[in-house]
């Protein structure tokens, strides 16, 4: 079983949701210190929301996604109205793969620059908790993470605690294990310490690894088994590549490795998604004008890496509009897919042969050019997978042929 939503005691792919806003996402009032959640039984800072089983999800807008299996999934996303002109968050669940959803209580927070037109756009602070990322391992246990807030359900969903108001960058789950990548120091917006810390899954008792220092932001993580990829990014510099294959014990500071590809010194690295035995896709972005973004496989743990050859999209180029790489998913060592955009419009390319040529599959044409917009892509096993075009939410049942639209509300 594959794919970076699906969590088992298999080795499976594990990557983050790519969020793209073409503003800041986070405004800094000032740094404040905070405190990381080492008790399982330790307070909360808010309670659970409960919201009525008859609540309207008419104007649901899913912001991530994530599922243990075929049928059994979860969508963290906001209702348009409530939390005093912010984005409330929401969270469903499906046990059908998508075909019925049943809206389940909610942490109270916000999800940061969810809508441009929500009046008073949530700023993360200590007394206003916001989310962004939903993952979960098992039919019970699951995690919600933010700029300023870590939280857990051991029930599936029913209820929410809070374990950290650390920011919490990126957060993936591997069978027993949940890495994520946080920066200790509260509502930092540059040049801030990272670090990458592990935990039993259910619980928030992290460890940190000793990674060489690096700051920035935690722009992707993923997670194979024994591989941990962690990459940052910070204004102005290069794309770090941090990669272990010792589940943390020992770790390499990559030279980023788009940038060794020809044509690729200015190129530098965004998602990245993790396939079975060894796999890695990264996606490039080229940093000249007139160049296609890229894909680049390693089949060996990111010891080497090479070019697939020929440009992502091909026929979907638009010819005014540079075409960027949004998010990537490995269903196989050869099956890729990929979210690019250019303008107004989003695509869903995929490949069959490790990212030599690419077909787009998919097109959603309502991608706003000064955002903020929002995207995910999984695969949760060879077949079967999921995508977020900002206001459209997609599955499909055939590798990425086909897509259909979820409807949250029958």
């Amino acid at each position: 079983m594959v794919g970076p939503r699906l969590w088992s005691n298999e080795a499976v792919i594990i990557r983050r949701c790519l969020i793209v806003w073409t503003t800041v996402l986070l405004v800094a009032a000032g740094c404040t210190n905070s405190h990381r959640g080492t008790d399982p039984e330790a307070d909360s800072r808010s309670s659970t929301t409960t919201y009525p089983s008859s609540a309207s999800l008419t104007r649901f807008v899913a912001f991530d996604m994530t599922w243990v299996n075929d049928t059994q999934g979860w969508a963290l996303g906001a209702l348009s109205s409530g939390c005093a002109g912010r984005a409330c968050a929401s969270v469903l669940h499906t046990v059908d793969g998508g075909k019925n959803w049943v809206r389940l209580p909610a942490p109270q927070a916000s999800i940061p620059f969810f809508d441009n037109s929500a009046a008073g756009a949530p700023v993360c602070t200590a007394a206003v908790a916001c989310v962004q990322g939903i993952r979960f391992a098992n039919p019970d246990i699951g995690y919600l993470y933010g700029k300023n807030s870590l939280w857990l359900t051991t029930n599936g969903g029913r209820s929410w605690s809070e374990r950290s108001t650390d920011d919490t960058d990126a957060l993936e789950v591997d069978g027993s294990q949940v890495v994520r990548v946080v920066e200790p120091t509260e509502f930092c917006t540059g040049g801030c310490s990272l670090q990458v810390e592990a935990a039993k899954v259910g619980t928030t008792l992290w460890r940190s690894f000793r990674v060489p220092a690096f700051a920035g932001f935690g722009e992707a993580l993923a997670v194979d088994g024994l591989n941990l990829y962690v990459e940052t990014v910070e204004d102005g510099a290069p794309s770090q590549f941090f990669v272990s294959h010792d589940f943390g014990a020992d770790w390499s500071l990559l030279t980023d490795p788009c940038r060794t590809m020809p044509g690729g010194e200015d190129a530098d690295a965004g998602a990245i998604s993790a396939g079975p035995a060894g796999h890695l896709v990264v996606a490039c972005t080229a940093g000249k004008v007139g160049r296609p973004d890229f894909t680049i496989v390693s089949s060996n743990a990111a010891t080497t890496f090479a070019p697939p050859g020929g440009a992502p999209l091909g026929a979907a180029t638009v010819a005014s509009d540079h075409e960027q790489i949004i998010d990537i998913a490995a269903a196989t060592a050869r099956r890729l897919a990929l979210v690019a955009t250019a303008g107004t419009s989003a695509y869903i390319c995929i490949s069959n042969d490790s990212g030599a040529h690419w077909t787009v599959t998919e097109t959603d044409n309502s991608i706003l050019e000064n955002g903020p917009n929002h995207f995910y892509l999984g695969f949760v096993d060879a077949m079967t997978g999921q995508a977020i075009l900002n206001a459209s939410s997609l599955s499909t049942t055939d590798g990425g042929g086909r897509w259909s639209a979820f409807t949250y509300q029958r």
